[in-house]
């Protein structure tokens, strides 16, 4: 007589956050990205920065089945800020950045997002809209590393990537 295994029904397919990190090194050299002014991002320096940021995000407490607000151009920082954030196995709410300032803050207060992640040039917009119990982090262009704000009581996380 055979007993049916209790783990029978768990799901084996590797994750997204456990290949990344060897298939981003299998092609370390290689270019990732070319940002339109040419600029590449290797898949080593990609790495870097993806890791960077998910230990940010770990930092400030995103974790499995959080919610990340994504505000970001369609450029590498947009790039590294989505895998970070999977890395962290959140799921990330995409959001427009060429969109109403109120609707992006609906869609954040409505998903209960823990964290946005925001480019400088969205980040004095959205900042008076957004519910408090989500955190801003601006991401510079092309260091995917965050800068200093001091916007009163909301949650901001100034994160120096040189210490990470």
């Amino acid at each position: 007589m055979s007993y049916p295994s209790r783990f029978a029904d768990v799901d084996t397919t590797p994750r997204l956050n456990h290949i990344l990190p060897g298939t981003l090194a299998a092609h370390a050299t290689r270019a990732a990205l070319v940002e339109p002014d040419g600029t590449e991002l290797t898949y080593s320096a990609l790495s870097d920065r993806v890791r960077q940021l998910a230990g940010h995000l770990r930092a400030v407490s995103v974790g499995t089945g959080d919610r990340v607000g994504i505000c970001l151009h369609k450029r590498a920082v947009a790039v590294a800020g989505l895998l970070s954030v999977l890395e962290r196995e959140a799921a990330y709410v995409p959001l427009d950045a060429l969109g109403s300032i109120e609707r992006m803050a609906y869609m954040l207060a409505d998903c209960g997002a823990r964290a946005v992640l925001v480019e400088h040039d969205m980040a004095q917009g959205i900042r008076d809209q957004l519910p408090c119990a989500c955190s801003v982090h601006v991401l510079d262009e092309f260091d995917v590393s965050l800068l200093v704000c001091d916007w009163g009581e909301l949650p901001v996380t100034v994160f120096d990537p040189d210490l990470a």
